[in-house]
């Protein structure tokens, strides 16, 4: 029998989802040229603003390089500004890699808490201009030795953010962005390694009910940005460098997620509330709860072929649907663009038009005076994870739901591997 939280004290975590009878229709106001005009409000709103050095904190994820891989990501909707957006990519990772060269080790070791990020977009941004940056490369192979240490992160080395699954993110960017691996497989390899010893070791030591479990700060998330399912998202995306009892491992744990799923599509964000009904306290964002399962789903689908992984994916986009509509923002992380790139992500997949739909209704309701005067402000507004960076990417990524990718952590689509 599942418990039932209370009622909640604080503000309403979603607002009512205004399109449920007219997703069809109302998307239809979501085309290129309006696409276009939102994007270019919002480009304007960044460029005008002045990075401060306070901007550099928290990698890309809240800093500025994060808003320099929104800005690269704007090149190809306005080839007319590429000059000077791409200008604008080289200053913002200048600074940003000045202040990092402040950074302890542990700090320049994470993914988009910390330095590897900064690292990550500024190779890309360096490709589009046409160099090359080789000191940027060894550093990261470099660091790739590093995170192999027990308790690189002092507690918990493993999950997205600043853990081990967040230096194959990085990996798996460049291969993709470049057509070739900037870090050495044999380096990728080692890491996947350890994710597996390390989940096993976890496992065995406290009794999980799955082969492989991972802590942060004392917490067994499931979430993608702390937990499980964004170590799972990695792991399935360098497959077949593991051996077959990793593979199985990798297997039964996904399979165990499956069988926590909510009977209302949601995922609980840490091991001890998989039994807890939280009502309108759930979380249904892509940093806990089913908005992040989704991306888990896809990836596993791609990786097996299994009808399951699209059952489960639609049964979280039910619920994302009508609880998606999140207050805290407009971001990739927790606010409206995550929720919409779940179902971006998922109609790249299957080219199911209602998926489309929503996620343009997603786009429609960020625009909208209610969600504006509801809305709460983000501690880093114009950042690509908490504000309206990640906003752009998925403005941008609706004119071209085909190549849709989610902000530095990407599917590995048949079209892209």
């Amino acid at each position: 029998m599942t418990q039932m939280a209370g009622r909640s004290k604080w503000l309403p975590r979603y607002m009512d989802n205004p399109y449920l009878e007219n997703a069809k229709e109302k998307s239809e106001q979501v085309r290129d040229k309006w696409l276009n005009d939102e994007t270019k409000t919002l480009l304007n709103e960044i460029c005008k603003r002045r990075a401060k050095d306070d901007d550099c904190h928290g990698g890309a994820y809240t800093g500025i390089a994060g808003i320099a891989y929104a800005l690269l990501r704007a090149v190809q909707m306005f080839p007319d500004r590429e000059h000077t957006l791409l200008e604008l990519c080289g200053q913002l990772t200048d600074k940003h890699l000045k202040a990092a060269k402040h950074a302890d080790l542990q700090r320049e070791s994470r993914f988009l808490l910390g330095t590897v990020s900064v690292y990550v977009v500024r190779l890309l941004v360096d490709a589009a201009v046409g160099r090359s940056n080789e000191d940027i490369v060894k550093r990261l192979d470099d660091l790739g030795k590093r995170i192999l240490e027990d308790g690189y992160q002092g507690d918990g080395d493993d999950e997205m953010l600043a853990g081990r699954a967040g230096y194959l993110a990085a990996a798996l960017n460049l291969r993709m962005a470049m057509r070739k691996d900037l870090i050495q497989m044999k380096r990728v390899k080692a890491v996947l390694n350890k994710m597996i010893e390390s989940g096993r070791t976890y496992a065995a030591e406290h009794n999980s009910p799955t082969p492989l479990m991972y802590q942060y700060h004392g917490r067994e998330y499931l979430g993608a940005a702390h937990g499980l399912m964004g170590i799972l998202q990695m792991l399935l995306s360098f497959f077949d460098l593991l051996d077959e009892q990793a593979k199985m491992d990798i297997t039964a744990t996904l399979d165990w997620i499956l069988s926590v799923q909510k009977s209302n599509g949601n995922v609980a964000s840490k091991v001890e509330d998989v039994d807890v009904d939280k009502g309108e306290n759930e979380l249904v964002q892509w940093c806990h709860g089913a908005t992040g399962a989704v991306h888990l789903f896809i990836v596993a689908f791609i990786r097996f072929g299994d009808n399951k992984y699209l059952k489960a994916a639609e049964r979280a986009l039910d619920l994302i649907w009508l609880k998606g509509m999140l207050l805290k923002g407009p971001g990739i992380c927790h606010g409206v663009a995550g929720s919409g790139y779940a179902f971006l992500l998922y109609y790249r997949l299957t080219h199911h038009q209602r998926y489309l739909e929503r996620a343009k209704c997603c786009a429609l309701l960020l625009s909208g005076d209610e969600f504006r005067a509801r809305a709460r402000t983000p501690d880093r507004p114009h950042s690509l994870y908490e504000g309206i960076a990640g906003t752009v990417c998925f403005l941008c990524d609706l004119v071209e739901p085909n190549s849709a990718q989610f902000p530095l952590i990407p599917i590995p689509f048949a079209d892209t591997s």
